[in-house]
């Protein structure tokens, strides 16, 4: 196998790698946020859950993730 072709499926396996971590966090948070909303939530938590999920897709997803954390892991 070439350099190349093995650089190529390091990083490959790698990026899965991070994907799967990822992926397992939001499957077991989802179980837990789902289960909270199904309970019931009254007006005044619907406001703070839709408050916090934007902050927090804009704050650690777009800010974070797309624009520090993701562009660092691809270059490695």
């Amino acid at each position: 196998m070439s350099e190349r072709r093995l650089r190529a499926f390091v990083s490959g396996w790698a990026l899965v790698g991070v994907a799967a971590v990822l992926a397992w966090a939001v499957y077991r948070l989802g179980g837990r946020g789902l289960d909270a909303i199904q309970g019931g939530l009254d007006g005044r938590q619907w406001v703070v859950l839709i408050l916090l999920t934007v902050g927090f897709v804009y704050t650690e997803g777009v800010r974070t993730l797309d624009r520090k954390w993701v562009p660092t892991v691809v270059e490695r």
